[in-house]
């Protein structure tokens, strides 16, 4: 990768545009280990977003060359916010790593090419529910929780039938981090049409928000 490919990348996910298609690989082990010795407290610049909100636009907007960096969506954070919903899919060897695996990611999106320049960590909406732990890493480090009003992203999740059809991962993910607070946990998503389903899935984002926004009375 360079600067330019990582700016040409929609994601750094599966759409990633590599300079090269050559593997480089790396003992993750010793990457982890040599992190923990020089632990990088670097305070980092998020967007975090509850998707059709225009966040993909504004990253872009951001993404000012010899200004800014913006990592758009990596995948390694979105597997790090499926570990901690998931915890029961995953080994004890990985969720007692999980704080290394964060340290480590953080380090790396936090590189740029220059001196002046600042990296931007664009996080997918399914990382709402590491935002504390993301932030907690550097009391300076800060963070724009992007939204939509309500209306609105209902409108966006049932204007065509491919959104509706991907509303039910959200439904399923939502369903995860809801129970926790026990208002939204007493819902039963199975029972809710579309657009209920998706004010569902708008309400357990905006309490994500609210714990993260109350905690640091912002």
């Amino acid at each position: 990768m360079n600067r330019e490919s990582f700016k040409r990348s929609p994601f750094l996910d599966n759409r990633i545009e590599c300079v090269s298609d050559t593997p480089i690989p790396v003992n993750l082990d010793s990457c982890l280990d040599q992190n923990n010795k020089d632990i990088d407290k670097t305070p980092n610049k998020f967007l975090f977003h509850t998707a059709y909100c225009c966040s993909t636009l504004l990253s872009r907007a951001l993404d000012i060359s010899n200004k800014t960096v913006v990592y758009r969506e990596p995948v390694t954070l979105h597997q790090l916010a499926v570990i901690q919903r998931r915890k029961e899919q995953f080994s004890s060897y990985h969720i007692n790593r999980w704080n290394q695996y964060l340290g480590f990611t953080m380090q790396m999106l936090s590189k740029t090419w220059n001196k002046d320049e600042v990296s931007i960590i664009k996080a997918t909406d399914s990382c709402n529910n590491i935002i504390f732990e993301s932030l907690s890493r550097s009391n300076k480090s800060t963070a724009i929780l992007l939204y939509s009003k309500l209306e609105e992203f209902i409108a966006s999740n049932l204007k065509s039938n491919g959104r509706r059809n991907f509303l039910k991962n959200f439904v399923i993910r939502s369903s995860r981090d809801s129970k926790h607070f026990p208002t939204l946990a007493s819902i039963d998503p199975g029972t809710l049409n579309d657009a209920r389903s998706a004010a569902y899935v708008w309400m357990v984002q905006m309490t994500l928000y609210s714990i993260v926004i109350n905690h640091n009375n912002c």
